[in-house]
């Protein structure tokens, strides 16, 4: 879902500065917040979701770590340099190989 929200803010979509919608979560506990719109709306891109409310604030911060190291794996920076590939931590070498799957697509829209 990083990946998703990564891309459209490429577009400009998703920037909580800028929306218009509200709908940032269900409790209203976001300041803003009007709640779950009433009828769900479509998430069209890499994912495809309906949902009432923004997939912005569902992203967690350990999505976002996992999307800042893979720019840096990207240009070749391991999260241990001084292992080789095999010794690298398998929940991190699994979400480099989810997003170089996705993060392309990103990369195509800007």
């Amino acid at each position: 879902m990083a990946a998703e929200v990564v891309a459209n803010q490429q577009q400009g979509y998703l920037i909580c500065e800028t929306c218009k919608r509200r709908h940032c979560d269900e409790t209203r506990t976001i300041p803003g917040s009007i709640g779950p719109a009433p009828i769900p709306f479509k998430h069209v891109g890499i994912i495809n979701i309906e949902t009432c409310i923004c997939i912005l604030p569902q992203v967690t911060e350990f999505s976002w770590l996992m999307v800042r190291l893979y720019r840096h794996y990207k240009r070749g920076h391991l999260w241990a340099p001084m292992l080789g590939l095999m010794e690298q931590p398998n929940i991190y070498l699994r979400a480099m190989e989810l997003l170089d799957r996705v993060m392309p697509d990103t990369e195509a829209r800007k």
